[in-house]
């Protein structure tokens, strides 16, 4: 028993060690086609042509929501990186970023929790989206995250301080955007019918 407490002593000591920073992971010619989670690299992948339609036809739909009402704040529908202040071990790359109130820009990315975080799946990136990327998000403060899943046309919702189970939706839906108190929404039809034009 006290072997196993040591060895893992041991290996938590070492993992410690290999923990990067943001600012190691920005100098770093390795943390290109990565993010930073918590201190250890994780490759993105390289996306493929649907990801990268999947994720213009979402962005267009959320601007153009903005485009209505400025009050509704900024979307970037390309990754831009996105860091906590509480945790210099993380930086991530979402896929769509949406803020509310913009500020806390600095030259790499934004530094304040976003309001609204979409992630397009794709087969290298599921996992994390799921479950790494999740926990990191809500545990930063980001109030509303969607994972897009191309492949089974799901949209799940998750919403902080809500149950843990999201709201799920499908191709077939418009999404209500709940930032923005479910006024204004993505038509994941208009996105479907995109695709079977193709």
């Amino acid at each position: 028993m006290v072997m196993q407490m040591e060895a893992r002593g041991q290996e938590a000591r070492e993992g410690a060690e290999e923990r990067r920073t943001a600012a190691e992971y920005l100098a770093g010619a390795e943390s290109r086609g990565s993010e930073l989670i918590d201190g250890k690299l994780y490759g993105m992948g390289a996306p493929d042509l649907m990801h990268a339609q999947m994720v213009l036809l979402i962005g267009e739909q959320l601007r153009a929501c903005v485009k209505e009402d400025s009050r509704r704040g900024l979307v970037l529908p390309v990754p831009v990186g996105v860091g906590f202040r509480e945790d210099a071990y993380t930086l991530l790359l979402p896929d769509i970023t949406v803020t509310v109130e913009p500020g806390g820009y600095t030259s790499y990315g934004l530094m304040t929790s976003p309001d609204l975080i979409v992630e397009v799946l794709t087969e290298e990136t599921a996992e994390k989206d799921r479950y790494i990327k999740l926990a990191r998000y809500m545990r930063g403060g980001v109030r509303e995250y969607w994972i897009v899943d191309p492949r089974s046309s799901t949209v799940m919702v998750y919403e902080r301080g809500a149950a843990v189970i999201p709201m799920t939706y499908t191709f077939d839906d418009a999404v209500p955007v709940g930032i923005w108190n479910r006024e204004a929404c993505v038509d994941f039809r208009a996105v479907r019918e995109a695709f079977s034009m193709q």
